[in-house]
């Protein structure tokens, strides 16, 4: 087996109704739901080789604004069409 973080961290979402986080594992490609808030727990992942299948589990940080940002401002930069963008004040950093 080889050599990991023995605790690695994944970013997750925070439901905003239940306060329950919700992760993507690159492992086995699937998103794995846990409970409330950030912080250790024990791993969902599909794959029994999985980095994360160890007794410590990982960490889960929630994303935050700025991250969520990024991510908006990526999809928008791939699906908007030049003139959307000239429409929006949109350049490569973003909205100005």
């Amino acid at each position: 087996m080889k050599n990991y973080d023995p605790q690695p961290t994944i970013k997750g979402f925070i439901n905003e109704y239940n306060s329950q986080i919700t992760i993507w594992c690159p492992e086995c490609k699937t998103w794995h739901t846990h409970g409330e808030g950030n912080g250790n727990r024990a791993s969902h992942c599909l794959m029994q080789e999985s980095k994360y299948n160890t007794n410590l589990g990982y960490r889960i940080e929630s994303y935050t604004k700025a991250d969520l940002l990024k991510f908006k401002q990526g999809i928008l930069k791939l699906i908007l069409t030049d003139k959307e963008k000239e429409m929006l004040n949109f350049n490569e950093g973003g909205f100005e």
